[in-house]
């Protein structure tokens, strides 16, 4: 019994141990992603088409990665079932539910709806809503009166440049 014991908890820490470097090696990944993405061209054009070229799941890593290398904690909700957030980020003991849009049209008052859905599923106290393009006008008005942060793609172009002045954590 007390071998099985041992055995079991032996096993425990060598599967969290696992995790933890997965972990490390994600990261590191990432942030090479990151770098490649942006090379080392400033052209703010071809960055733009970069963007509006990507799937939607590689423009909410581009996120998750930004907001990593500026500080924040980052999860990643499941891809389906996210009840209305695609991204956590804790900074500061506080915690803010990210939906991330990449859209050719302008996003719509659902984005919002969402994030104002999945505040308190998540305990998050703030929202935000992320994309590469702009906001309709009942977005706009949703957000306002929910107080929920709308970053269009000129806020988005901000995050991308306070990213890449930032060295990415070991």
């Amino acid at each position: 019994m007390k071998r099985k014991l041992g055995q079991d908890l032996s096993s425990k820490l060598w599967n969290a141990g696992v995790n933890l470097l997965k972990k490390q090696i994600s990261s590191q990944i990432q942030d090479w992603l990151f770098e490649q993405m942006l090379g080392h061209d400033s052209d703010l054009l071809a960055l733009t088409q970069k963007i509006d070229e990507m799937k939607g799941e590689e423009f909410e890593e581009l996120i998750a990665t930004c907001f990593r290398r500026i500080g924040y904690h980052v999860e990643n909700t499941p891809r389906t079932n996210d009840f209305g957030a695609d991204l956590i980020l804790v900074k500061n003991r506080q915690k803010t539910v990210v939906q991330v849009k990449r859209y050719k049209k302008n996003v719509g008052s659902t984005a919002v709806q969402e994030v104002v859905a999945a505040l308190p599923y998540y305990r998050a106290t703030l929202g935000l809503v992320v994309t590469n393009s702009a906001y309709t006008a009942s977005a706009k008005k949703l957000a306002q009166a929910n107080n929920i942060t709308l970053w269009d793609r000129s806020h988005l172009f901000d995050l991308i440049r306070q990213a890449a002045q930032r060295t990415p954590a070991p």
